[in-house]
């Protein structure tokens, strides 16, 4: 993906403490190396809590689809920056730098995982819809006109009226 970057973590602190880390970190070596000063990042980072075991499968799966998804490669495996083939490794005996333990009881074997990871499926995980955003003061005037009311303190007023 070349605008954006998805991270499964466990947290253990704080996600935007950890998230600021990582990223200061990263800034300042990227903008050392290519002779830059300034920011890298455009947007604030987005985040979703994993609540269950079956979240958790399916957003590793979004993550390992998306660039399939985005038609950059044919398969989860040729993407240079997956974690992909690093989980495939795992089976291989191969040692990684990446914590695969908390999905490692889920998946007999590697083609059990290949088989679930490969599955394309329409999860909406960590999708998230370009809204319009609104001013404060374009956000007064729709609830004036949508609540036909003069002023935004009436909202309250309005609102118990109709309970």
């Amino acid at each position: 993906m070349d605008n954006h970057v998805h991270l499964l973590i466990k947290e253990g602190e704080e996600v935007g403490t950890s998230i600021k880390r990582m990223t200061v970190s990263y800034v300042q070596w990227h903008n050392n190396k290519y002779g830059r000063t300034g920011h890298l990042f455009q947007n604030r980072f987005k985040s979703e809590v994993v609540e269950s075991e079956y979240y958790l499968l399916v957003v590793l799966s979004y993550i390992h689809q998306n660039p399939v998804k985005a038609k950059i490669v044919r398969k989860s495996s040729e993407y240079k920056w997956s974690s992909y083939n690093k989980y495939i490794n795992r089976y291989n005996g191969k040692k990684e730098a990446l914590d695969t333990a908390i999905v490692d009881g889920y998946f007999k074997n590697r083609s059990e995982y290949e088989c679930y990871m490969t599955q394309l499926n329409n999860d909406k995980c960590l999708e998230y819809e370009n809204k319009k955003k609104y001013t404060d003061i374009e956000l007064e005037d729709k609830l004036r006109r949508q609540f036909n009311i003069d002023e935004i303190n009436n909202l309250n007023i309005f609102l118990r009226e109709i309970d």
